[in-house]
């Protein structure tokens, strides 16, 4: 996500002209503060909105929690490349319950037990104590996302992106390749599928194809011999995460 650098001023930029006026964070490594500053102040830049920045010392071995609501959690952690990089996962927190109303109208209970019901868990009607458990159903797992931009493959990642609804890991390479993947801190298609697999993910995304592959089709081929859930990442597209 922000490994890309030189590409946050125009991005930044952009965003001001067309009129964005919330404030917005930047998560990155150690550098990225002087680098996204030195780019505005070098096109004199003034944006309408705020910018907070946030470099990230993140240990080997653990990463860090970057934002939390009750709905949701944003974890980084560190990625193996030539430059600082930092990966990232998005956690849905668990969801309430669903009211279920096929049943709610099969037990004939009225709509004004229902602010009841749902603080206090229970309510009696007509005799009969009715449960919000029994009136419900469960909701769909909580979904996730993880981001591996550049970066060797690292076995270790697995600890931070087991079993995400989708991840995403860079593909730079074919195996036959994979010499020139260690010399420039990139995966292949083969070892991104590999995490895929050892971290039990429900769905894999690949793309940062080296351009020398004018097909990227044997790209795909690799890894889904690896990882049959595997997907090119195509620019525009729109993919879903879980329900």
């Amino acid at each position: 996500m922000l490994t890309m650098w030189q590409a946050w001023g125009g991005l930044l930029t952009t965003l001001h002209m067309q009129g964005h006026q919330k404030p917005l964070y930047l998560w990155g490594p150690v550098g990225l503060r002087s680098f996204v500053e030195g780019q505005l102040q070098g096109t004199l830049a003034a944006l309408r909105y705020r910018l907070y920045i946030r470099e990230l010392l993140l240990p080997p071995e653990r990463g860090v929690l970057l934002w939390e609501t009750p709905r949701f959690l944003i974890q980084a952690f560190p990625l193996r490349h030539g430059v600082p990089a930092v990966g990232y996962v998005f956690r849905e927190k668990e969801r309430p319950r669903r009211l279920n109303r096929a049943r709610l109208e099969e037990l004939g209970l009225p709509e004004a037990l229902l602010p009841e019901l749902r603080t206090q868990g229970e309510v009696l009607y007509q005799g009969q104590l009715y449960r919000w458990a029994d009136l419900t159903l469960p909701p769909p797992p909580p979904r996730a996302f993880a981001y591996c931009s550049d970066t060797l493959y690292d076995p270790e990642l697995r600890h931070f992106v087991r079993g995400v609804t989708v991840l995403y890991h860079e593909a730079t390479f074919l195996s036959e390749h994979a010499e020139r993947a260690r010399q420039t801190f990139h995966a292949t298609a083969h070892e991104a599928a590999l995490l895929a697999r050892e971290a039990g993910v429900q769905r894999l995304l690949i793309g940062h194809f080296s351009t020398r592959y004018r097909n990227v089709s044997p790209l795909l081929e690799e890894a889904r011999a690896t990882f049959p859930e595997t997907y090119l990442v195509e620019e525009g597209k729109i993919y879903p995460i879980g329900e």
